[in-house]
């Protein structure tokens, strides 16, 4: 990790026009990464040109977030480039005008006069020299920013933050670590490396994406690495209490509605050991709500439904299904999802299917996890969960004495 730490620390170092990106519906782990990230750069290096962008527009419920008006949906600035077709008639000489807020450019001819159909224009690459992609399993999830700037990608360098399991690996530098909590907690290590001073602002950043990654630190994924970065931040002044008042106790009205449309569709099998529901655009259009509104009631459930140990959320978009799927300990969402093209973690993962519709997605799906969970093929066995290469587990208790010990 020293290696690849470094090699980003040099790699940002020798960079002038450095844009930092993440993924489209971003959550709070991709958010808070990616602003402390920025906000840490910008206090090192003043003198780099920084974008921060993000294909989607931040969900409101993050709205408490600090200098949330870094993010653009724009890769950052390029050239107008203005072409005149010469090879009927050759220019004289090029000048141009400013007239209030217009600016006049002017083509002089040797004779003659130029066409309209002689005129026309394009944009020229992004003045960007580094692209640093967080929160990311793979490029084609920054949509646009990546889909209309691929020649770009592959001619600089991309350096990779990542810490889901079904990460691609595709930046120039990796720093990918499936065992991390969050994001969070790898920018965490990297703004220590570059001896970057945490304020308050950067801390409630990197809280956030702790947070809401961990599930409010009850998933299973939460260690007591994550638990002493969380310590950590809240001694430099990190807001926990309003991001767990924002996040978690205060809800709007378009998300009551939402939820309740989506509740009063709940399917179960008989067991009740897996349980889903269906999100339409027409749930979406009445409550005036949107996905991560509707993402969030997969943690009610989870923790509504003591039988449930798999939760499937269903979302109709325009030219696809996208599946959202959470397990209990024991259960491998990310296997799961893996049937089906997708990927994630372990308790929380998801995929997406084009080609049907969205009865016949919940039909193929529900009978494809029933048959792997019956099987036991997404299951993970107790000799397994208890073998010695896995990470020892600890109660409470040791936690807090751990922390205790590593704060000492």
């Amino acid at each position: 990790m020293k290696e690849t730490l470094t090699a980003i620390r040099e790699t940002i170092q020798n960079s002038k026009r450095i844009v930092i990106a993440t993924h489209a519906n971003p959550d709070g782990d991709a958010l808070g990464s990616t602003l402390a990230l920025a906000l840490g750069l910008q206090k090192l290096y003043p003198e780099k040109s920084l974008t921060v962008v993000c294909p989607s527009p931040v969900p409101e419920g993050f709205s408490f977030l600090p200098n949330l008006q870094l993010f653009t949906q724009e890769f950052g600035s390029r050239d107008l480039v203005l072409t005149v077709d010469t090879s009927r008639i050759h220019v004289d000489k090029v000048s141009y005008k400013e007239n209030g807020n217009r600016l006049e450019l002017y083509v002089t001819p040797v004779s003659g006069k130029f066409q309209v159909s002689e005129l026309s224009h394009h944009y020229g690459k992004p003045a960007t020299d580094l692209v640093i992609v967080l929160d990311c399993g793979e490029l084609s999830r920054l949509g646009n920013i990546y889909g209309d700037e691929k020649d770009l990608f592959e001619s600089i360098p991309v350096i990779n933050i990542d810490h889901h399991q079904d990460n691609t690996n595709f930046g120039s530098i990796n720093f990918v670590d499936t065992k991390a909590a969050a994001t969070a907690q790898l920018i965490y290590q990297l703004l220590l490396s570059m001896q970057i001073p945490l304020d308050a602002t950067i801390a409630t950043a990197l809280l956030t994406g702790l947070i809401t990654d961990t599930g409010n630190f009850q998933h299973s994924s939460t260690t007591p690495e994550a638990f002493l970065i969380a310590s950590k931040l809240l001694e430099v002044g990190a807001q926990h209490q309003e991001i767990i008042e924002q996040i978690y106790r205060m809800k709007k009205y378009t998300t009551l509605k939402l939820w309740g449309y989506i509740l009063a569709k709940i399917k179960n099998t008989a067991d009740e050991k897996i349980i889903w529901s269906t999100v339409t655009k027409e749930d979406l259009q009445r409550s005036n709500g949107n996905l991560p509104e509707a993402e969030a009631v997969l943690d009610e459930l989870m923790l509504a439904t003591p039988k449930a140990e798999v939760i499937l959320l269903f979302y109709e978009q325009v030219d696809e299904i996208r599946i959202s799927i959470r397990t209990t300990d024991g259960v491998n969402a990310a296997k799961l999802a893996e049937s089906f093209g997708g990927g994630g973690h372990p308790r929380a993962a998801g995929c997406r299917l084009t080609g049907f519709s969205l009865q016949q997605t919940e039909d193929l799906v529900i009978k494809r996890v029933e048959e792997q969970y019956r099987s036991g093929s997404i299951l993970e066995p107790r000799t397994a969960l208890q073998n010695s290469t896995q990470p020892q587990s600890y109660s409470p208790e040791q936690i807090i004495k751990k922390i205790g010990e590593m704060l000492e």
